[in-house]
């Protein structure tokens, strides 16, 4: 399982919010699992409390129940969860930056790392530092003299191919044609402007 940080709490946060706010029934391991230990001591320490307060409660109504602070577990985790992701939208850009900047560090790490090997092996200073960006692009990482490996480029373009296959199945026979005129009609626009 991926190790998941402090940038993906907002969005589990709000996915464990909706959940409950739709009413589906949410394991509390599950609402556990996004909150941090001082949240989880909160919502144990607020659930026990309702306990007590459900067993003293004599009143019979739910308008003396709500005077009374009677609140259902529901209400509970609720109230817990949005306070969490309060706390995590604060904190979502310093985690951001934070995972920006061990990113930096790994890659620098790994590219010395790789230079120094190579210079210790008896190679040239450019033999190294081929190297060394070879280990960054093994790692998935991007070098440090701007190359990008084809396979990139020719995996993005059969991406793109692939996305434009899938529009044109869902475009009718006008449409299409519509959009090579549009086309064809900006191509003569530019070809005007630049000549």
């Amino acid at each position: 399982m991926p190790v998941l940080d402090d940038t993906h709490t907002v969005l589990r946060l709000h996915r464990r919010i909706t959940e409950l706010e739709a009413g589906k029934e949410i394991a509390i391991r599950d609402i556990k699992a996004v909150l941090n230990v001082q949240q989880k001591n909160e919502l144990d320490t607020e659930l026990a409390t309702q306990k007590i307060l459900n067993k003293k409660i004599t009143a019979k109504t739910d308008e003396e129940k709500k005077a009374l602070g009677w609140r259902t577990i529901r209400e509970v985790r609720l109230e817990v969860l949005k306070r969490a992701l309060a706390l995590a939208e604060t904190r979502e850009l310093d985690a951001l930056k934070a995972k920006q900047h061990n990113a930096e560090v790994r890659r620098a790490r790994i590219y010395l790392e790789a230079f120094k090997a190579a210079i210790a092996a008896g190679k040239s200073s450019h033999t190294a530092h081929t190297w060394a960006n070879n280990e960054l692009t093994r790692a998935g990482l991007s070098r440090m003299d701007g190359w990008v490996d084809e396979d990139t480029i020719e995996r993005d373009n059969a991406v793109r191919e692939i996305e434009e296959a899938i529009k044109r199945k869902d475009i009718t026979a006008d449409e299409l044609e519509q959009i090579e005129l549009l086309k064809a009609h900006f191509e003569m626009l530019g070809k005007k402007q630049n000549g």
